[in-house]
Formats: C-alpha cells, sequence, structure tokens
C-alpha cells in the first residue's frame, strides 16, 4: 500500500515538472512600458530602473516592449538596446493620456501582457510568481503594488492601474482602448467580460 502511495506521488510530481516544462516553454511574458518624453521632469531617468528591474528577472521567458512618443526618449534606452525592442508612437497629449496608442502594440504580440510606467519596478521573482499563479490562457492576475509607501490592492475595474494586472492575447479580440476619459475601465471590463 505504501509503494503504490509512494509511486503516486512520484507520478505527480513528475507530472507536475512536465507541466512546469512545457509552460515555461510556451509562456511569454510581453512587458510594455510607457514612456512618455516629459521635458519638464527630473524623473526621465527612471525608465532604466524600470527595465532594470525586468532585466533582473529570475524568470527570463519575456520581451520587453518600451513604446516612446520622442526621439528624446532615446539617450534614456542606449544601454538596453540589446534587450529591448522600441516601438515609436507619435502621440497627442489626449492620445497618449487616453493609452490609444497601445491598440498597435497590443494586435502585433503574443502571450501575457503585462504594463509599467517608467516609475514601475519589479520585484526579482514577480514575473515568477506570477507565472506560478497562471494555470491557464483564461486566468486573469491582479497583485497589490506599492504608492507612496502604502501597498494598495485594488479589486474594482474603475479603479485598477494598468500596471497591477497581466492577462493573455488571446482576450484581446473585442478589447481596445478607446477615446474617452474612462478608456482604462472600458479596456479592462470588454477584456474581463471575454475572459469570465
Amino acid at each position: 500500500m505504501n509503494s503504490l502511495r509512494n509511486s503516486n506521488i512520484k507520478n505527480q510530481k513528475r507530472n507536475n515538472l512536465l507541466y512546469k516544462t512545457q509552460k515555461s516553454d510556451n509562456l511569454i511574458f510581453n512587458v510594455i512600458i510607457r514612456f512618455m518624453y516629459d521635458e519638464h521632469s527630473e524623473n526621465n531617468d527612471n525608465i532604466k530602473h524600470c527595465i532594470g528591474s525586468v532585466l533582473n528577472q529570475t524568470l527570463a521567458n519575456y520581451k520587453i516592449y518600451v513604446i516612446i512618443d520622442d526621439k528624446k526618449c532615446l539617450p534614456y534606452l542606449k544601454n538596453f538596446k540589446k534587450h529591448i525592442y522600441i516601438v515609436s508612437e507619435q502621440t497627442n497629449y489626449l492620445e497618449g493620456y487616453q493609452n490609444i496608442y497601445l491598440n498597435k502594440v497590443l494586435t502585433k504580440i503574443n502571450g501575457w501582457v503585462l504594463f509599467l510606467d517608467p516609475f514601475n519596478t519589479l520585484r526579482r521573482n514577480a514575473l515568477l510568481t506570477i507565472f506560478d499563479k497562471i494555470k491557464s490562457d483564461d486566468d486573469f492576475c491582479i497583485w497589490k503594488y506599492k504608492k507612496n509607501n502604502k501597498t494598495i490592492f485594488r479589486k474594482k475595474i474603475r479603479k485598477m492601474e494598468l500596471c497591477t494586472i497581466a492577462f493573455h492575447t488571446k482576450h484581446l479580440k473585442n478589447a481596445r482602448f478607446v477615446s474617452c476619459s474612462n478608456g482604462v475601465e472600458r479596456f479592462l471590463n470588454s477584456l474581463i467580460t471575454r475572459i469570465w
């Protein structure tokens, strides 16, 4: 009886390891960083910490896309050119504020999506933690984040920030950013409706 139980445990561990290996080979994180240059800000250098936090992940299954709106962003990215895809999108202020330019990028990628702003950083094992939680492409991940030394966890769609979610691109069929003041909320509503 004991040997049968041990055999079952070994088979379960082997199956879990096989699942993890298959998942690891097929799961890609597309980390989209929105870098809008601001000549009046001293915070443009934050992008270096943001990209560095992704490059420092314990899980290496990712691609980094940095969306820029101005050539003045390029000097901040020169040390990362081998590790990132730079996507240049000319946006006016309103389009940038409403994230409409993200629609073009989202149609060209496949896999899991995470959004970051230049002032966001990931903890060293963040992608591995998300990876471990994903059971299928139908999952939708939400996590806590720190802002002004406060830990925040928002479950209501209208209060969620893009930098706190991960989802699979297969759910983007009808989910698009639109030109309105609550564009992020509408995007998340249409995305979650497809998932749930």
